[in-house]
């Protein structure tokens, strides 16, 4: 789900964020406003995507039909997320790995 994206993102990342459930007319309106920013971080496009399930046809050709192998988020994540870690102070624990 993406809410499970976002909390893998979180923990490699080293970020501590509560995510709050945001009801479709709330994303709507922020898009509508936040597009006509010069660089906006959200927009009524995404809005509206995120209301759609993004699954594949099951008639799709599946990975393994087109020659890979899939790898786990959790195994490729690490090796380019660090570089958005959090920087460490000496009062911040070290991650547990």
């Amino acid at each position: 789900s993406f809410r499970e994206l976002m909390e893998l993102i979180a923990k490699e990342t080293q970020y501590k964020r509560h995510l709050v459930p945001v009801p479709y007319f709330a994303a709507d309106m922020m898009g509508f406003f936040m597009q006509f920013m010069p660089e906006p971080m959200f927009t009524a496009d995404q809005a509206k995507m995120l209301r759609a399930d993004n699954v594949v046809s099951e008639h799709a050709l599946k990975l393994s039909d087109l020659g890979i192998s899939a790898t786990p988020a959790e195994l490729i994540l690490p090796t380019y997320m660090h570089r958005f870690r959090r920087a460490r102070t000496d009062s911040t624990p070290h991650a547990q790995t």
